[in-house]
């Protein structure tokens, strides 16, 4: 099991990251949808960059791999 802290409204979610299938990012208003496979799903304040840091897909020269806009 791998847990990360996220933001949620202002608020600490502790989330485990191998349970995550889908993150969707929305442009708009800035926030990030996370999917996991028990069904949950939970809309989170963190940036595309920071959720990418915390999942350790950033390294420079990254694209957008596997992740989706909203």
């Amino acid at each position: 099991m791998n847990f990360r802290i996220f933001k949620s409204n202002g608020q600490e979610v502790i989330i485990n990251t191998d349970r995550i299938i889908s993150v969707r990012f929305n442009s708009e208003n800035g926030k990030t949808l996370v999917s996991c496979t028990d069904q949950f799903t939970i809309e989170v304040d963190d940036t595309e960059d920071e959720l990418k840091k915390k999942l350790g897909t950033k390294r420079p020269g990254d694209g957008r791999v596997g992740f989706k806009p909203a």
